[in-house]
């Protein structure tokens, strides 16, 4: 009867280990089907980047066909410059990012209608950085 249990015991053990292994390798296929960051080119990379900021832009601000077109050319051209300073094997310094940012800053008020560009705007304030104080910060106890 001992003999039986265990062995009973052993079995369930070993199939749940199975089963679990199982469902493992069933996810590695659906990995497999999107392309890592790391194996795609620069130019893959860029156009994703573009295709992505541009449908996002699209989306928020109610953008019309060629406008959207338009927009995902000026992400193009940041994104490629972002990838031509990497390809380099160096960053870019934050006056190279912020003159990038500039200049597509600037094709997209070209591009965006008046009430859309603020939009953007007010978005990209909300959005950026403060700078954090240096030194002792004091804290106020009520």
């Amino acid at each position: 009867m001992k003999k039986l249990i265990i062995t009973t015991a052993l079995l369930a053990f070993a199939s749940v280990s199975v089963f679990a292994q199982s469902s493992q390798t069933q996810a590695v296929p659906n990995a497999a089907k999107t392309q890592p960051q790391q194996q795609m080119t620069a130019a893959q990379r860029s156009e994703r980047m573009a295709e992505h900021q541009s449908k996002t832009y699209a989306q928020q601000y109610k953008l019309n066909e060629d406008q959207t077109k338009k927009i995902h050319e000026a992400c193009l051209d940041f994104a490629k410059a972002i990838e031509n300073s990497r390809a380099s094997g160096r960053q870019m310094t934050h006056a190279e990012v912020d003159a990038a940012l500039n200049v597509r800053n600037a094709k997209f008020k070209s591009i965006m209608t008046a009430e859309q560009y603020k939009a953007y705007e007010a978005t990209l304030a909300h959005s950026t950085p403060q700078p954090v104080p240096s030194g002792p910060v004091n804290v106020k106890k009520n």
